[in-house]
């Protein structure tokens, strides 16, 4: 993961070797953080230079997502 959650600029960059087994445990990491990645209607993901992707975060509960 990269970025601020305080910006609330947070992205995953997916390289092409990670594994199916691997994103499933990234996208488990980022719930309890309160993070979900974009929705595919909202912002797809990007191709980067590199060959790897780039997806978005965003917070679950989006009406105070980083209130303690």
């Amino acid at each position: 993961m990269t970025g601020s959650l305080d910006d609330w600029n947070c992205a995953l960059i997916v390289r092409p070797d990670h594994t199916a087994a691997e994103m499933r445990q990234a996208f488990a990491a980022l719930r309890p953080l309160g993070l979900e990645p974009l929705g595919e209607d909202e912002d797809g993901p990007e191709l980067l230079d590199d060959g790897s992707v780039r997806l978005w975060l965003v917070p679950i509960d989006p009406e105070n997502p980083f209130e303690e």
